[in-house]
């Protein structure tokens, strides 16, 4: 696979490229490697979330890079299409978009989420990111153990209630059809800010958060996460650049009105039956 096949596949915008590509052309150093070896390691093994790996970033994006011909031919092993291939793997483009964009330079930050979808763990099906794994722990009706879809929500535009339900339309044939290992599942999950009961609260009940929000059941209780919206809405998690963020919307005024007035956003976890 040549560097702009490396480049397709992961969506990465001709800003970044000519800095990836000098990534590619020198030597693999041994952090790299070690890198490169733990993807190898974790591939088919579906973890229910993105380890928690040591690395220099620079070092993991360069890793990820080198392994993109060995992610695509086991997509290919599992037959997998091309095209979801592409819709998955291009949040490695989107990460680099995404540092640009905040810090004014070539990077990735967070790095470590790219490692679930080079695990061939996490897919992109229409609106959704979906993976499968073993539920750790009780949640409501989903049992220790039982097989489920995790879901995730990319920020690639509006959360449109029939692109939701589409994709939500996918999952189990997908996973039935490609991974034929694990029982069809039943139940898919969400841990997002997305599912803070403040949300549903202040949104009108039309707005496509509250109809995404509106299909989980949440038991237990949310967790402090106070810069998870910023991170999702706005690109940082630096706290004291509040009074420096734009209020354009009624979504971006709500989440900096609510870190004014001294509260704090939360994640919280819900499920669906599927």
């Amino acid at each position: 696979m040549d560097p702009e096949e490396v480049f397709e596949l992961y969506g990465i915008d001709p800003v970044d490229r000519a800095d990836c590509l000098g990534l590619l052309e020198r030597s693999v150093r041994p952090e790299v490697g070690e890198v490169l070896a733990r993807l190898r390691d974790q591939l088919g093994a579906f973890p229910n979330g993105p380890p928690e790996w040591e690395s220099e970033p620079q070092a993991a994006l360069e890793a990820f890079l080198r392994f993109a011909p060995e992610i695509a031919r086991w997509h290919r092993g599992r037959g997998i299409d091309a095209a979801t291939s592409r819709a998955t793997l291009a949040d490695v483009g989107r990460r680099l978009t995404l540092h640009r964009r905040t810090h004014g330079r070539f990077g990735i930050s967070p790095w470590s989420w790219i490692t679930w979808h080079l695990s061939g763990g996490l897919y992109q099906l229409g609106r959704l990111q979906q993976g499968v794994h073993r539920q750790g722990h009780r949640l409501g009706e989903v049992a220790p153990g039982e097989v489920v879809i995790s879901l995730h929500v990319p920020a690639t535009g509006r959360l449109q209630p029939d692109d939701v339900t589409a994709s939500l339309a996918r999952g189990p044939a997908f996973f039935r059809r490609h991974f034929g290992e694990f029982p069809v599942p039943r139940y898919a999950t969400c841990t997002s800010w997305l599912l803070d009961p403040y949300l549903l609260e202040q949104l009108p009940p039309t707005s496509n958060i509250a109809s995404f929000a509106g299909r989980f059941t949440t038991p237990g209780e949310p967790v402090d996460a106070p810069d998870e919206a910023l991170y999702f809405v706005f690109g940082t998690r630096d706290l004291s650049k509040v009074d420096q963020l734009p209020r354009d919307t009624s979504l971006q005024r709500l989440i900096l009105d609510r870190i004014a007035a001294g509260g704090t956003w939360q994640l919280a976890t819900g499920y669906l039956r599927i």
